[in-house]
């Protein structure tokens, strides 16, 4: 019966390049765009209608407009050995790689989570990373810091 072999003496790869992109769908698609505003504009009419007050209907409009702030403002991620940087309005938010527990592919994107069990809350806590035009070198990215991490652990776990 053939060995199995060391996981601990397997060659190490290299870690990729880091990567850096932009991420706007207002600027990226027209359709999209003109979909998700007429949809906000006619919540709010319909709000307006049903309640005629239209300090609720601009509530509500700039409550869905915030739920929708990824959308609307530039997202510019960078991947690297030491984690996942994000920055928006000028503002930068870093995860290293030992902070995420979970993720999941998905068609546009990876969703990053802090915890090993996803619970319904957690995809708050959690960054989603739309792929983009980079979708080969993202899941580079997953494979080699997050996918051999859950290799290793399932590992110790079993001996």
């Amino acid at each position: 019966m053939p060995e199995k072999p060391d996981p601990s003496s397997t060659p190490r790869s290299s870690p990729p390049p880091s990567i850096r992109w932009r991420s706007w769908p207002l600027g990226e698609s027209v359709v999209r765009s003109a979909l998700l505003i007429g949809g906000l504009l006619a919540a709010a009419l319909a709000i307006y209608l049903f309640s005629r007050q239209i300090t609720l209907a601009a509530l509500a409009l700039a409550v869905l407009a915030g739920a929708f702030w990824r959308f609307f403002l530039p997202v510019e991620f960078q991947l690297s050995e030491k984690g996942v940087d994000q920055w928006y309005l000028g503002r930068r938010r870093h995860i290293p790689w030992g902070k995420i527990r979970h993720h999941e592919v998905c068609a546009a994107g990876v969703l990053l989570l802090p915890d090993e069990v996803r619970s319904t809350l957690s995809a708050f806590r959690g960054l989603y990373l739309p792929f983009g035009i980079h979708r080969d070198a993202v899941l580079a990215f997953v494979q080699h810091y997050l996918e051999r991490a859950d290799r290793g652990q399932r590992l110790a776990a079993s001996q």
